[in-house]
């Protein structure tokens, strides 16, 4: 088992289990990411930045799954779904249900259907895209060895060729009213960290909220540094 690998329900690969086809897979530089968007949380600033950031990265498609917004984020997704870097995908589900909005165990269903939307993003980018990563809005996967995802994804799976999950640091962060700040000034808006996923969505079959429950690999914890 890889350094600092996570006790989840990997399913060796041999002819007794079902194989994922990894041999048809998107263009090698095709790196998709998904958001849920709870829009009490998002500012329309924090999401142009959140977009901006990891278009610098490399990531081609951003995936939105949205329950509602004002006019203002409307235009603001409308401008990225034109550009061909966000696909916003309507996901009412206050008009069948009571969702709680947030850790609260209120409502129908928690945090929107959050677990629902990020296995449902998962099997609709199997074949579309190399690697997927799964984070909210206010976090930010950041690469401190590699200048862009892609790169540090290749390099991890070379790394551990036997590994579906990467769980990686990301920085939760508040959003004030300057629509510009410096680099010291956002690592001083930090709320907290934790930890959130990449992974080849071919060997990934069921995720929960923090951790992948069932894979075609191990998971894997990439070190800070990395």
């Amino acid at each position: 088992m890889p350094r600092h690998a996570r006790h989840s329900r990997h399913i060796p690969r041999h002819p007794g289990h079902p194989q994922p086809d990894i041999s048809e897979h998107p263009e090698p530089g095709e790196t998709g990411g998904g958001l849920p968007l709870l829009p009490h949380r998002v500012h329309v600033q924090q999401f142009v930045q959140t977009m901006e950031f990891y278009k610098l990265l490399g990531v081609r498609r951003v995936v939105l799954y949205l329950t509602s917004c004002g006019p203002d984020l409307e235009k603001v997704l409308q401008y990225y779904a034109e550009e061909g870097t966000l696909e916003v995908i309507g996901w009412p589900i206050n008009h069948f249900l009571k969702p709680s909005t947030g850790w609260e165990l209120e409502g129908d269903i928690p945090l929107n259907s959050q677990l629902t939307i990020m296995n449902e993003c998962i099997y609709m980018n199997m074949y579309r895209s190399r690697y997927v990563l799964l984070a909210d809005v206010d976090q930010l996967l950041v690469p401190a060895s590699h200048s862009s995802l892609l790169p540090l994804m290749e390099d991890l799976q070379g790394q551990h060729p036997d590994t579906a999950v990467f769980l990686m640091e990301t920085h939760s962060r508040y959003c004030n009213a300057r629509p510009f700040r410096t680099e010291e000034e956002l690592v001083l808006e930090e709320d907290f960290r934790s930890y959130k996923m990449g992974f080849n969505p071919r060997l990934v079959l069921q995720t929960a909220m923090f951790e992948v429950t069932q894979s075609y690999g191990y998971s894997v914890r990439v070190p800070s540094d990395v």
